[in-house]
C-alpha cells in the first residue's frame, strides 16, 4: 500500500505528517504488526516548487520527537502521483479538490487527514508557514493526534478490513 500525504508547498505539513506516520508504522512493525512494513509513505504539494527542503521549523518540530525529515525534498502533486497512491490524505479540503481534479477516478481514495481519522471532512490542518516554532509544534501535535486513528485504519486495511478513504 502506498499512502501520499498532501499539503500546499510540501515543506511543512505533509513532510511532518509523512515522517511521523512512517515512524508510527515502523514502531507498529517492531511491536509485531507485520502488515505495517508493507505501507509506503510519501508526500507532495498542490503548489510545490520541486526540490525545496522542509522548513527549518518543520525539521526542528519533528526532530524534537526523534523523527528526522531533514533530507526531505518537495515534489508537486501531479496526475501520476495521484494514480500511484492507494490512499491520499490531504491537510485541507481544497487539497482534496485539487487531487480529485487531477484524477477523478481516484475520488474514493482521497480524503482529508481529519476525515480519514474519523473527524469532519471539512476539518483541516492550518498551514504554519511563516509562523514561529510554537505554531509548528501545534501543527505537528494536531497531525500526530489524527495519525493515531489513521495508523489503526491503515493496519486494518492491510488486513483486508477496508481500503477506501471516507
Amino acid at each position: 500500500m502506498r499512502v501520499l500525504l498532501i499539503c500546499s508547498g510540501n515543506t511543512c505539513r505533509s513532510p511532518m505528517a509523512a515522517g511521523m506516520l512512517a515512524a508510527k508504522l515502523q514502531a507498529a512493525a517492531r511491536a509485531g504488526a507485520a502488515e505495517a512494513a508493507s505501507i509506503a509513505i510519501g508526500s507532495a504539494g498542490t503548489d510545490a516548487a520541486p526540490g525545496m527542503p522542509a522548513t527549518p521549523e518543520a525539521v526542528a518540530a519533528c526532530r524534537a520527537l526523534g523523527i528526522e525529515i531533514g533530507s526531505h525534498r518537495s515534489r508537486r502533486l501531479d496526475r501520476e502521483a495521484v494514480a500511484g497512491a492507494d490512499l491520499l490524505l490531504a491537510m485541507e479540503p481544497h487539497h482534496v479538490a485539487r487531487a480529485r481534479a487531477l484524477a477523478p477516478a481516484a475520488r474514493t481514495r482521497i480524503a482529508t487527514l481529519a476525515a480519514y481519522a474519523g473527524r469532519g471532512a471539512d476539518e483541516g490542518i492550518a498551514d504554519p508557514i511563516g509562523g514561529g516554532a510554537a505554531r509548528y509544534r501545534q501543527t505537528r501535535d494536531a497531525i500526530a493526534d489524527l495519525l493515531e486513528r489513521v495508523v489503526a485504519r491503515l493496519l486494518a486495511a492491510q488486513r483486508g478490513e477496508g481500503t477506501d478513504a471516507d
